[in-house]
């Protein structure tokens, strides 16, 4: 009976376990954060707002192309005019561990080609959006 007992608690472990991985929290408001990384630039940021609790990761998507994707507010979501990796399947990335923060095109740079990409300019835009990410997420790593 014990043994019964024993083999019963963990399948339903196993079973709420399995469960929990595919739930996912209930997201707050969009929010788009404006920076000024360097003189007369700003720099938006949609940072898709995680649980209260703090997410342990923030993941960064840089749109392809020109990166340059447009923000609108549309009530407590914040839509792209242009599409991006994730912008129609937020869903897979909607968890409350996890924190996603999607990077414009610098209001300098219609678009973002690859030297500009490589250049120390978007290298201080990155830090700037960097350290503004770990002061609001200390506990948190960032991954790209």
């Amino acid at each position: 009976m014990t043994t019964r007992r024993h083999r019963l608690t963990k399948v339903g472990l196993a079973v709420v376990a399995a469960t929990l991985c595919f739930v996912s929290a209930p997201l707050s408001a969009d929010e788009i954060i404006a920076l000024n990384p360097r003189p007369g630039v700003t720099q938006s940021v949609l940072l898709w707002q995680p649980s209260p609790s703090g997410p342990q990761v923030v993941f960064l998507v840089f749109p392809g192309g020109g990166g340059n994707v447009g923000f609108e507010n549309r009530g407590d979501k914040v839509v792209a005019r242009t599409a991006y990796l994730f912008s129609r399947h937020r869903d897979l990335l909607e968890r409350a561990e996890v924190a996603v923060a999607v990077i414009d095109a610098p209001s300098d740079q219609p678009d973002m080609d690859s030297e500009f990409r490589r250049s120390a300019r978007h290298f201080e835009d990155m830090t700037v959006v960097m350290r503004d990410l770990k002061s609001r997420y200390p506990k948190a790593r960032l991954f790209l």
